[in-house]
């Protein structure tokens, strides 16, 4: 009668729980006790969103001013025809400024918006990292209290051939 599986036995076990671990890791996508890359920093679309921000912002004061001119005949009649057409749409005007601000507005509550996306982010990605490293420490732990149960399994089997060889004289261990 045994006390308990043989090292034989234990051996296939921890082989088949390795295997399911690593498959695991496999099926989520983690290589080996690493991680994926960590995902692109956002910073560089909020520089690009506060840029096109300040860009919207100086296209609403040149709304309705006249352009650079050089000192010629056709610039100062191009220039009038411009005066005319200004007072012309002087309503339209406004109207046009107000959409930009609301789409300003917009725009800056989107940026907004990324940098708290970005922030949490960062966080989950830190808290993800520390979990795997978490992960990886109590596996390593498993394994050396696993090599320490094999090992005394094998020497409790050690000694039950040998007294097993005492009690029985004509026993071989």
């Amino acid at each position: 009668m045994s006390s308990g599986p043989s090292p034989m036995e234990v051996s296939a076990i921890m082989r088949e729980i390795r295997e399911r671990v690593r498959a695991r890791r496999a099926r989520n996508g983690a290589v080996g006790k690493g991680r994926e890359a960590e995902p692109a920093a956002p910073e560089m679309y909020l520089e690009r969103l506060t840029r096109a921000t300040l860009e919207l912002r100086g296209a609403i004061g040149r709304l309705g001013d006249m352009p650079a001119q050089p000192p010629t005949w056709r610039a100062r009649a191009g220039a009038v025809l411009v005066q005319v057409v200004r007072r012309c749409l002087f309503w339209h005007t406004e109207q046009v400024r107000e959409v930009q601000w609301a789409a300003v507005a917009a725009l800056e509550e989107q940026t907004r918006a990324i940098e708290s996306l970005a922030a949490a982010l960062r966080q989950l990605w830190n808290l993800d990292g520390e979990r795997a490293g978490r992960q990886a420490v109590a596996m390593d732990e498993l394994q050396a209290r696993l090599a320490e149960i094999e090992m005394a399994m094998a020497e409790l089997k050690a000694e039950g051939v040998e007294k097993a060889a005492g009690a029985y004289p004509g026993a071989r261990p």
